[in-house]
């Protein structure tokens, strides 16, 4: 029998299960679980969960920037989520006093530059997506 976890986003609203018999989809070094869609983080894991489950090899990360200090960070199981909500930051952005990229364990993925032109203007970039 499998135990499942039903979470509910606050940020997007979404709904999930998350089962504890295979390797732990939604979970990252911090000890917290997030959102497989937003990557938004919803509510500390419980102490019964953490033998049942593995860490994921590979986290990504979007961190975005304000004024010259981190403002957000955020935890993805896959880098399409990441670098969509990457995307979506873009088109309401700053572009003077805000800047965002997404990470994996070794280095830059994508950022915010991939999503402007040349007049600093939001472009949708599906070669961003294709190369991930």
């Amino acid at each position: 029998m499998e135990n499942l976890e039903t979470l509910n986003c606050q940020r997007c609203g979404t709904v999930y299960q998350i089962r504890f018999l295979k390797p732990g989809e939604n979970y990252n070094d911090f000890g917290i679980w997030f959102c497989p869609y937003c990557g938004d983080l919803t509510e500390s894991i419980p102490d019964w969960v953490k033998g049942k489950t593995q860490k994921l090899g590979t986290n990504y990360v979007l961190i975005s920037i304000s004024g010259g200090l981190v403002d957000q960070v955020k935890f993805y199981a896959e880098p399409i989520a990441a670098v969509s909500t990457l995307s979506d930051f873009v088109k309401n952005m700053d572009v003077e006093n805000e800047d965002a990229g997404v990470y994996d364990k070794d280095g830059l993925i994508s950022n915010a530059k991939d999503f402007l032109d040349e007049n600093d203007e939001f472009m949708e970039n599906p070669e961003v997506f294709e190369k991930i």
